[in-house]
């Protein structure tokens, strides 16, 4: 089963629509983090943009393999930098506080439960409460 943890989300990457754009959204976030070395900063970023900007293309008249190529030099940038760095990019991305505990611990919606359907039920208790009658 996949964490769910923001910290373990990019280590773990995922090809769905949502990985991608989280992985573009940390690069992003990870370009104006001192933290992470200038050479990286210079290198995968920049050679992903200079692939797109150039002419040469493995597929002519389609743009698959520029976004292809875009993709992976956010995965590859992402991967490669510091890892607080990257749960400081996550934690603006999903807009978390910095001194917010755990997510784990507070997403309920995710946690597997006792007999639950894909972790989405909570276990508890209810009675009916006569209103009319007070």
């Amino acid at each position: 089963m996949r964490s769910r943890r923001p910290s373990d989300r990019s280590v773990a990457g995922g090809w769905t629509l949502a990985d991608i754009l989280r992985d573009v959204a940390v690069a992003w976030q990870l370009l104006r983090d001192p933290a992470v070395p200038g050479l990286l900063k210079l290198t995968v970023p920049a050679a992903g943009l200079l692939y797109w900007l150039s002419p040469i293309d493995l597929l002519t008249g389609m743009p698959f393999d520029d976004l292809a190529v875009l993709v992976l030099a956010a995965r590859l940038f992402v991967q490669m930098a510091p890892r607080e760095a990257v749960e400081r990019a996550l934690r603006r991305v999903y807009g978390m506080p910095a001194n917010r505990p755990d997510p784990e611990i507070w997403d309920i919606w995710n946690r597997p439960s006792q007999g639950g359907a894909r972790g989405q039920t909570i276990d508890g208790q209810w009675r009916v409460v006569d209103e009319s009658s007070e």
